[in-house]
């Protein structure tokens, strides 16, 4: 009962603290800024495409994705989530664009206020974690996605037109503690970016 009631005490200390814009934990809790949070808009800045002997594979850069939100729910030991969704169309003329492949990939970052380290884990049936000590060095580990695969390059016939498109979300890491419910008052919390587009022909 104890356990609950401190834990409740904490998020609804770390409600105050990002809605009034100040903080209420103690200094021991919350860590001396590593990083101070983008003030620009998060976006894409870069989408391309490349191929293996045998799937289509997608790089892209993703910036300004540490806003003030993030950084607040990190320094609390929220975990964030960074969700890159891919989608593969082959455009036609008369019918609606055909939907080749969906794909989506979450990287997630956590900060070990003990260790003063982040961690960027990713990979759904390889999972790897990359522990690092400063807010740089995690953001160009979750910001960048070299040869993501797409989909299989016989699924796309020769000499045709594609678009890829991608966008980038955030969301904070779900509870399923008795408290959970307060997390509800973050419902309108994080980013989702705009759609990035580019054509290609294989």
């Amino acid at each position: 009962m104890t356990a609950i009631r401190s834990a409740t005490i904490f998020l609804a200390v770390f409600f105050l603290s990002t809605v009034l814009g100040r903080s209420f934990l103690p200094e021991a809790v919350v860590p001396a800024p590593c990083h101070a949070a983008s003030t620009s808009r998060p976006e894409i800045l870069e989408l391309t495409v490349t191929n293996s002997d045998k799937r289509l594979l997608a790089n892209l850069t993703f910036l300004n994705g540490c806003t003030s939100d993030v950084i607040h729910a990190l320094e609390s030991g929220i975990p964030v989530s960074f969700i890159y969704e891919f989608e593969l169309k082959m455009p036609r003329r008369f019918f609606k664009d055909k939907t080749i492949a969906n794909r989506t990939v979450v990287k997630t970052m956590t900060y070990d206020n003990l260790k003063k380290e982040y961690r960027i884990s990713f990979g759904s049936r390889k999972p790897r974690v990359i522990s690092v000590k400063t807010m740089e060095e995690a953001e160009r580990i979750a910001f960048k996605m070299d040869k993501t695969s797409i989909t299989p390059l016989t699924n796309l016939p020769r000499g045709r037109i594609y678009t890829l498109k991608a966008r980038v979300g955030t969301r904070k890491t779900t509870s399923s503690l008795p408290f959970s419910r307060l997390m509800n008052v973050f419902s309108s919390w994080g980013f989702t970016t705009e759609w990035y587009e580019i054509r290609f022909t294989y």
